[in-house]
C-alpha cells in the first residue's frame, strides 16, 4: 500500500520532472511533419524567410486543408509578416478545428489587441494555459489581471510585452 506522502511527492517530483524538460526543450524534427513542401516550408520559416515559408505552406494546405501544423504555421507567418486579418482568420480556423490548440489561442489574443481590441484579446487568452511556455503564460496572465484591474493599458504596450517574452517581433 502507498502512503499519502508517497503519493504526494511521487506526485511532486512527476511535476519537477515535466518542468524540467520544458525549461530545456530538445530539438525537435520539422515542426510541421513529413513532405517535401513541409520541410522546406519549416527551413524557411527558421531562417525567418516568413512570405516565401507562408506560400509553401498554403501549397500544402491547397492539398490538404486539414493539416493542422501547416495551419498553424501559416497564422504565424502571416502574423509575423503584418498579416492581421489573415492571420486572425487562420487562428480561429484552427481554433474551430482544435480548441485545445494553446499557440493559436495566443496569436488570436495578439492578433485582437493588435486590431486594437483588449476586450476580444482578453476574452481570446481567457482560455489560454500552456505550461510548456510559462514565460509567455505568466506574461498573458499578467496582462489579463491588469486589464481586470481597470488598469488603462494600450495595445501596443500589451502586444510588445507579450512578444517580448516570446522572443520575436511582428512586422508593424
Amino acid at each position: 500500500m502507498v502512503s499519502r506522502r508517497d503519493f504526494l511527492l511521487g506526485a511532486v517530483r512527476r511535476v519537477r520532472q515535466n518542468v524540467d524538460d520544458v525549461v530545456t526543450p530538445e530539438k525537435k524534427a520539422p515542426v510541421s511533419g513529413i513532405g517535401k513542401d513541409i520541410c522546406e516550408a519549416d527551413r524557411l520559416f527558421g531562417e525567418g524567410q516568413y512570405d516565401q515559408a507562408v506560400e509553401l505552406y498554403k501549397t500544402v494546405l491547397s492539398r490538404e486543408p486539414h493539416h493542422k501544423e501547416a495551419r498553424v504555421q501559416t497564422m504565424i507567418c502571416q502574423y509575423r509578416l503584418g498579416q492581421i486579418n489573415p492571420a486572425k482568420v487562420c487562428a480561429q480556423q484552427v481554433l474551430k478545428q482544435e480548441p485545445g490548440n494553446q499557440v493559436a489561442r495566443l496569436y488570436l489574443g495578439l492578433v485582437w489587441a493588435k486590431k486594437g481590441n483588449l476586450d476580444k484579446a482578453m476574452q481570446a487568452w481567457s482560455d489560454y494555459f500552456d505550461l510548456k511556455m510559462p514565460r509567455i503564460l505568466r506574461e498573458v496572465n499578467l496582462q489579463k489581471a491588469l486589464f481586470e484591474a481597470g488598469e488603462g493599458l494600450e495595445c501596443e504596450d500589451v502586444v510588445a510585452s507579450v512578444e517580448e517574452v516570446m522572443g520575436v517581433r511582428s512586422a508593424q
